[in-house]
């Protein structure tokens, strides 16, 4: 059984695909984190990187700044 946010970064991570370094970039994870979890998950890293996010930013971790700010990144548009 999921829990409604696990359903959602499982559903955004599959739309991310192979593009998920440049989001995580802009979430501001080093490169040492994004070369660290593309050689932990392969080709699940874009979920594990979201995942490794919501951790280490904790309540801040909501995105929310992120999305309006930019207005538009590849699946996110207003």
């Amino acid at each position: 059984m999921y829990r409604k946010g696990e359903i959602r970064l499982t559903d955004i991570a599959r739309l991310l695909g192979t593009d998920w370094p440049s989001l995580a970039a802009e979430l501001e994870l080093t490169e040492e984190e994004v070369t660290k979890i593309m050689d932990e998950y392969g080709e699940n890293a874009a979920l594990h990187m979201l995942r490794y996010w919501l951790k280490s930013r904790g309540p801040e971790a909501t995105g929310k700044d992120f999305l309006f700010e930019k207005k538009c990144f590849n699946i996110f548009c207003f």
